[in-house]
């Protein structure tokens, strides 16, 4: 069995260096989740900021000069 486990057939039941290493490679799910909370905190907030330039848009260009000229030709 043990030269099945040195040519790389065989699992040893002793061999923590490997899981070792694993377990510090492994990411960090806190970190993880963090980032992925900030990114979704970043998406809101460009959200919310092409909505409020669109609005804006909106306002400015399609309603506000017909609002004018009503104004306008009722001698405001």
């Amino acid at each position: 069995m043990d030269d099945l486990v040195e040519l790389g057939l065989a699992d040893d039941d002793n061999d923590t260096e490997v899981e070792g290493a694993e377990v510090e490679q492994a990411p960090s799910t806190p970190l993880n989740s963090r980032a992925g909370f900030a990114g979704s905190v970043v998406a809101l907030v460009l959200a919310s900021v092409a909505g409020v330039a669109l609005f804006a848009w909106i306002i400015l260009f399609w309603l506000a000069p017909p609002f004018l000229a009503w104004l306008d030709s009722l001698g405001f």
